[in-house]
């Protein structure tokens, strides 16, 4: 702590070290978390499926942007930084739905139109 003379001065410069050091805690167990959400997905089974695997590379980049945006709220300094970070994040995340719900659509056509195919390739 800094001098005995100033007891709120010590008392401030105290919470701000404990202040950190929760942070940083946090940020470990929120870090911890998404890697074993990470190492879950990865050992999901889906197949040899084109719909399963794009399924399961979409979920994997979700999760990894959520933990960049949670990485970059958590070092937000002021309300109008945690806004703009999320704001960010949300557009992202919507672009990102339409091109992978596309992506999906046109496995799912192309799986569909494959069941279709008629037997000995007769047409």
């Amino acid at each position: 702590m800094a001098n005995n003379t100033n007891p709120i001065a010590s008392m401030q410069e105290s919470a701000a070290k404990t202040l950190s050091q929760t942070a940083a805690q946090t940020r470990g167990a929120v870090d911890s978390y998404f890697n074993t959400l990470k190492a879950a997905i990865e050992s999901f089974p889906v197949g040899e499926s084109a719909v399963g695997k794009q399924l399961k590379s979409h979920t994997k980049q979700n999760i990894e942007a959520t933990h960049d945006y949670m990485n970059k709220l958590s070092q937000a300094k002021n309300f109008q930084e945690a806004l703009q970070i999320q704001t960010e994040f949300f557009q992202k995340q919507l672009q990102a739905f339409v091109e992978q719900a596309q992506g999906v659509g046109e496995a799912m056509t192309k799986a569909a139109a494959g069941s279709l195919k008629p037997p000995f390739g007769k047409d």
